[in-house]
Formats: structure tokens, C-alpha cells, sequence
């Protein structure tokens, strides 16, 4: 019901740990970072402000 056939996803590590940061038409759209404990995906957190992923993605996003 969610899926967007335009998203992509990029892997990142998030202080740390696994992340994705999520683009739609090339366009940050999301960062998910990971918490895993003993094996399993234990916390999710994500961000989806325009402003605040434009400072944190940027050099990310530059690899093409």
C-alpha cells in the first residue's frame, strides 16, 4: 500500500549502525537508521523533514 516504485534506497551508516537514506526522483525523502541488538532490528528511527535531511544526506547523495 506504501510502496513507491520511484524510491530508492541508499545504505549508510547512522552513528554507527545500518541505515538507508531514502530518495524519490533522486530527492532525499527519508533517513531510517537501525538499531539492531542480539541479531534483531530492536529500534527504528526515522527522519523525513526537507530541512533537516538536506544538512545530514548531502554527501551521500553525491556519489552518483
Amino acid at each position: 500500500m506504501f510502496a513507491n516504485p520511484a524510491a530508492s534506497l541508499h545504505p549508510v551508516v547512522v552513528n554507527g549502525g545500518a541505515g538507508v537514506v531514502v530518495t524519490v526522483d533522486g530527492r532525499p525523502f527519508s533517513l531510517i537508521a537501525f538499531t539492531v541488538v542480539g541479531g534483531r532490528i530492536a529500534e527504528i528511527d526515522a527522519i523525513a523533514d526537507p530541512e533537516r535531511l538536506s544538512r545530514l544526506v548531502g554527501a551521500v547523495l553525491t556519489d552518483g
